[in-house]
């Protein structure tokens, strides 16, 4: 990495310290840092020619077409997608904040446009990674919790409908027990394993009306709560990456391997057969 100009440095150290009150974990701070000085680098160094090989900063140098020719430079140096895109946001962070305080007039990385990402494929949890997760919560959580991440697990539901889900929604008296979730016109039923039927059977002798309550309101789960307290468990499990909506998306993937397309779609809740068709392919 080149050194950077003790009026570059400034500039990324007042960035720098601009976003240390938005609770950004230190490595991305620290990314951020680095990735502001291979740029400032990479600019004071194209200019050091007309400068008598003096490095100078100036924002008003700054081009459209020379942020192009910096995406350019990184692309011939088989830098990943992904690290290129990082950088030019990192700059477009920057020119933002400097626009907003004033140190530049205009903002020329407005109409830099970043790279298009391949797309991966989805990352499908195997027997291994689902033990370690529903062995997270069952070492660290408590019975609510595990309800929580075996729907998510087994029944593909989404977030809101976990949430949303009240004692009279769950029916396991039935032979194959079900839950009933969905909008008020959309009703659908969802079925149970007996894994699930066991624990919501032992978990509902403690709850009425909402199934899943906040410890810390009485009322009901948020869905933000429900992300939090899942990503939890994920982290605890070392599986990264991943989300809630992970969880619904490799049910999907899961049950796509052994159920018609039209039975997948009414388990999920899908309005389009296009949408169900993505765990087909």
């Amino acid at each position: 990495m080149r050194n950077v100009s003790s009026k570059g440095m400034e500039i990324i150290d007042l960035f720098i310290d601009s976003l240390r009150g938005r609770n950004l974990n230190s490595r991305t701070i620290q990314e951020y840092a680095a990735d502001l000085k291979h740029f400032m680098g990479w600019h004071e160094y194209q200019g050091m020619e007309t400068c008598q090989n003096v490095l100078i900063f100036s924002f008003d140098q700054i081009t459209l077409k020379e942020l192009v020719t910096y995406k350019e430079a990184m692309k011939k140096v088989d830098l990943k997608p992904s690290t290129i895109n990082r950088r030019l946001s990192t700059i477009k962070l920057l020119f933002h904040w400097a626009h907003h305080h004033g140190f530049v007039r205009k903002d020329s990385s407005k109409h830099i446009k970043l790279l298009p990402l391949p797309k991966s494929p989805p990352h499908m949890i195997n027997n291994e990674e689902e033990k370690r997760l529903l062995d997270a919560v069952k070492a660290h959580g408590n019975l609510r919790d595990q309800v929580i991440l075996k729907l998510m697990i087994f029944t593909g539901i989404r977030a809101g409908e976990i949430c949303n889900l009240k004692v009279v929604d769950v029916k396991t008296f039935q032979k194959s027990g079900v839950i009933i979730v969905g909008a008020e016109n959309q009703r659908r039923k969802v079925p149970l394993n007996n894994m699930c039927k066991s624990i919501l059977e032992k978990y509902m002798a403690t709850n009425t009306n909402y199934l899943f309550l906040s410890k810390k309101t009485g009322e009901r789960l948020t869905e933000r709560a429900l992300r939090h307290l899942v990503k939890k468990y994920l982290d605890i499990a070392g599986l990264e990456g991943l989300s809630a909506y992970s969880l619904r998306h490799n049910f999907g993937y899961r049950k796509a391997a052994k159920t018609s397309m039209h039975k997948l779609a009414r388990i999920m809740g899908h309005n389009s057969l296009n949408t169900t068709m993505t765990y087909f392919k």
